[in-house]
């Protein structure tokens, strides 16, 4: 980093870079120059040092110039640095002894004509230079202009191409003319402002990123270029010129093949970084300015956690959030195919009965078919209002109950005759022999049977684009719906299966049931039992039609208390279908079974911290698993573990090795 401003009192040793390139000396009150030097650290006498480019940065990836050896620079220099990644030139003097502007004219030039000096081009000496050491066209030496109009000929000049540069910025004045002047006044000497730029970006930094050209004549400022393509945003004048209308009487004709595609990119690198800075409420937004750019955001919006972060969040039915979450709700099902929509549904989240339902606007855009993740496993209380402000549907012991929940009101109409018109709470009562053992009031026991026939029919409308899922929560009650769409699943990556009603509660006293309960509850378990199967044919499916694409699978209990637990050997079978866990940093309660089941095939040397579940089995426990299959001195990373027991031995290995 060449700096201006040194001591020139400094004789320490240290080289002073100071803001004139060349050493100079008063005698007899006029100053002479000394010739271009290498600069030296350890000097007889105390003189100001020179500077030269004749060495070896062919490792060099940043370069940094300020001051007056910006100003002296020449940018065919940089073809002796082919690895440079940052690039800055500063040529602001502090001393604001130096106004000549940098010409982007000279950038071009890799080497002049064979035989000619860039000294004579430039007119080497004082008798050319004018007050501020611009050279002066009218006292050019003969031939002079001749050599300027063929090295402007930019068809015949080899051109420094630095592939690596990623980042460019030029401070300072600097203009587009030729020979530094900045006034207009050589022509001849003068290139087009277009294919100036057309040949910087094309020709010599073709990769750059991040672009940044401010200076007191002009700026091309926050301009990004991908791909050979070039974006200029900036409504400034530069020598007289608006950029803009530049760019825009040129067509963009510099590279016509890749500059949309250069505008798609920078469009979404700046949705990313919004939402990294302000959040996805301020991505959100963008799907209002216009529908191009609605389309842009689309897929970086639902690609990652939404729409499950709003989906699967259980919210007060006053609060914002929920009414943000029904908004989402009703616009993602607007787009599904109407044969994935049930009649729950639409009386639930449309705006209309069942018979006579409105037709509503089609989207903008399917914006269902964008998401790439659908969990609805905690959404709880997805319909508006509460039915125990219905007279139908209150217990003589719901009275506390009413108390807390009477700001909700009562649910939409439409909803409520619907229940009524199918018996769906007679129904559900008669479907939960399990509810009065398990403490359920008969409100309550409707209220979970809704929300969970609810969380099916929504889940399977919004899997209507199967391909693009990679995350998946399927309820194990519906797993019918899903099991012969196995072969569309293809980017599916992530599986959860939930057991969306409590049967093998272990603390339910089975005797109590009656004869006719006992035969629902029967009949339910076989059912359940079907149930796990199926899942596993899912799998297997999955496995055999997509290999490895698959990588975690899970079966857990209804939210939120999860009681129950998926039977061991189904897990196991889960788990044996899968391929090794991809380089796991951590095994805990997420992937610890999968690890159990893979402990030889899985790679253990990035893992940094083990936790086991508590609760696991014996089979799959942490000293079992080290009695069979010792992988400790694998995890090379290793850094915490959580053990109940161990024995004498467990680090053993470690011992052996220190020794």
């Amino acid at each position: 980093d060449c700096d201006e401003g040194g001591d020139d009192n400094d004789s320490s040793g240290n080289v002073d870079f100071g803001d004139s390139l060349e050493g100079g000396s008063h005698e007899g009150g006029e100053e002479t120059f000394t010739s271009i030097q290498p600069p030296t650290l350890l000097s007889p006498k105390r003189q100001r040092p020179t500077w030269t480019w004749d060495w070896d940065l062919l490792k060099l990836a940043t370069l940094s110039l300020n001051g007056e050896f910006a100003y002296r620079f020449q940018f065919r220099v940089l073809a002796g640095i082919p690895n440079l990644v940052y690039f800055s030139v500063d040529t602001n003097s502090w001393s604001g002894q130096h106004t000549r502007a940098v010409c982007l004219a000279d950038l071009f030039f890799l080497t002049p004509k064979p035989g000619i000096s860039w000294d004579d081009i430039n007119g080497e000496g004082g008798g050319n230079e004018g007050e501020h050491g611009e050279v002066d066209p009218e006292e050019l030496v003969p031939g002079k202009e001749a050599i300027i109009q063929e090295m402007n000929d930019l068809d015949q000049q080899e051109y420094i191409h630095l592939s690596h540069i990623k980042d460019f910025s030029l401070s300072g004045p600097w203009t587009f003319l030729g020979n530094g002047n900045g006034d207009g006044d050589s022509e001849e000497a003068c290139q087009s402002p277009l294919r100036l730029l057309s040949t910087l970006f094309q020709k010599m930094i073709p990769n750059v990123v991040d672009l940044n050209m401010v200076g007191s004549q002009g700026s091309v400022s926050r301009a990004g270029q991908r791909r050979q393509g070039i974006y200029v945003d900036s409504s400034s004048e530069i020598d007289g010129t608006e950029i803009d209308g530049l760019i825009g009487e040129a067509g963009l004709e510099m590279v016509p093949e890749s500059l949309e595609h250069s505008r798609l990119e920078c469009l979404v690198a700046i949705i990313r970084i919004l939402g990294q800075l302000h959040g996805l409420s301020s991505v959100a937004t963008m799907l209002r300015v216009n529908k191009h750019v609605c389309s842009v955001t689309l897929p970086i919006l639902y690609g990652g956690n939404v729409p499950v972060a709003v989906l699967s969040g259980c919210y007060p039915k006053d609060s914002p959030n929920f009414k943000r979450r029904q908004k989402l709700i009703t616009t993602l099902l607007l787009g599904v195919p109407e044969t994935h929509i049930t009649d729950l549904l639409r009386v639930t989240f449309f705006q209309a009965s069942v018979d006579g339902q409105e037709k509503y606007p089609v989207p903008y855009a399917s914006y269902h078919s964008f998401a790439t993740a659908i969990s609805l496993h905690s959404c709880s209380d997805a319909y508006d209002g509460d039915f125990h402000q219905v007279d139908e549907f209150r217990q003589a012991d719901d009275f506390n109950r009413l108390y807390l929940l009477r700001k909700y009101g009562p649910p939409p109409q439409r909803l409520v005759d619907f229940v009524k018109k199918h018996g769906l709470r007679d129904r559900y009562v008669t479907e939960a022999p399990l509810a009065r053992l398990l403490r359920e009031k008969p409100g309550e026991t409707f209220v979970k049977a809704l929300d969970r026939e609810l969380r099916r029919d929504l889940t399977w409308a919004l899997c209507s684009n199967l391909e693009r899922l990679r995350f998946l929560t399927i309820p194990i009650s519906d797993i019918d719906r899903f099991l012969p769409l196995v072969d569309r699943l293809k980017a599916l990556s992530s599986v959860k299966f939930e057991l969306d009603r409590r049967l093998f509660d272990p603390y339910v006293d089975l005797k109590e049931l009656t004869p006719e309960q006992r035969t629902v509850l029967d009949h339910q378990r076989d059912e359940r039992k079907q149930h796990l199967d199926k899942m596993v044919l899912f799998v297997q499916g999955l496995r055999q039609h997509h290999g490895n694409a698959l990588q975690a699978a899970l079966c857990y209990g209804e939210y939120p208390f999860h009681n129950e637990k998926c039977p061991e050997e189904y897990q196991v079978q889960l788990t044996r279908l899968l391929p090794p866990l991809p380089d796991p940093q951590n095994l805990g309660e997420e992937n610890w079974g999968h690890f159990a089941t893979k402990v030889k095939e899985t790679n253990l040397s990035s893992v940094k911290y083990i936790m086991p579940p508590m609760s696991q089995p014996g089979a799959l426990s942490l000293p079992r698993l080290l009695e069979q299959f010792p992988f400790l001195h694998r995890c090379r990373s290793f850094e915490r573990i959580h053990l109940t027991s161990l024995s004498d031995d467990v680090f053993q290995w470690a011992v052996d090795e220190r020794r």
